[in-house]
C-alpha cells in the first residue's frame, strides 16, 4: 500500500501542474490594418479630438470551432518600458462596449448576446490612438474571450505607428 502511494503521489503532482489550456492563438486572431499605420485623419471625426492621432481598422477573428465571447479588452501604451492601460472611456472595457465598437456595423458574425460564431469576424472600422507629441507611441490592444465551457483565451496585438513629419 505504501509503495502504491509513493508511486502515485509524484504522478498526481505532475498531472496537477500540467497546463491543459489551449493557447489563444488557436482560437482568436487580432489584425490591425494597416500595420504599421501612417493614417492621421478619418472621416469619422469632423474635428479630431487630439492633434496627433493614428487610425486603423482592428479585426478580431474567431479561428476556433466554437462560439467565443469577448468579456474584456483594453488598449495599452508603452512608456519607460512599462505598459499602461488607457482607453477613451477611462474604465474597464467589457462585452457591451465590444458589441458597440465591433458590431455596430451590423456584422452577422456576432449574435445579440455578443458571441462570435466559429470562423466569424468582428470589426472596429475606425480604431485609433493618440499621443501628445508627433513621435510614434508603442501601442497594443489586448482581449480575453470565453467559450461556453468557461475556458478563457487571451490574445494581444501591437499596432505600429509611423511618426508624423
Amino acid at each position: 500500500m505504501k509503495r502504491s502511494i509513493i508511486v502515485l503521489l509524484p504522478l498526481i503532482i505532475i498531472a496537477c501542474t500540467i497546463n491543459y489550456k489551449t493557447p489563444a492563438k488557436n482560437f482568436l486572431k487580432v489584425t490591425h490594418k494597416p500595420n504599421p499605420t501612417d493614417i492621421y485623419t478619418s472621416d469619422a471625426f469632423k474635428t479630431p479630438p487630439y492633434e496627433n492621432m493614428w487610425f486603423y481598422e482592428t479585426i478580431i477573428e474567431n479561428i476556433s470551432d466554437r462560439k467565443l465571447k469577448i468579456i474584456w479588452f483594453e488598449s495599452y501604451f508603452k512608456y519607460n518600458d512599462k505598459w499602461y492601460a488607457n482607453n477613451i472611456l477611462g474604465r474597464v472595457l467589457r462585452n457591451d462596449v465590444f458589441q458597440k465598437w465591433y458590431g455596430e456595423f451590423g456584422t452577422a458574425d456576432i449574435d445579440k448576446d455578443g458571441w462570435i460564431k466559429p470562423g466569424g469576424k468582428a470589426f472596429c472600422k475606425v480604431n485609433w490612438h493618440w499621443n501628445k507629441g508627433k513621435e510614434a507611441p508603442d501601442f497594443k490592444w489586448c482581449y480575453i474571450a470565453i467559450d461556453k465551457f468557461g475556458n478563457d483565451y487571451y490574445v494581444e496585438e501591437i499596432i505600429e505607428s509611423i511618426p508624423k513629419k
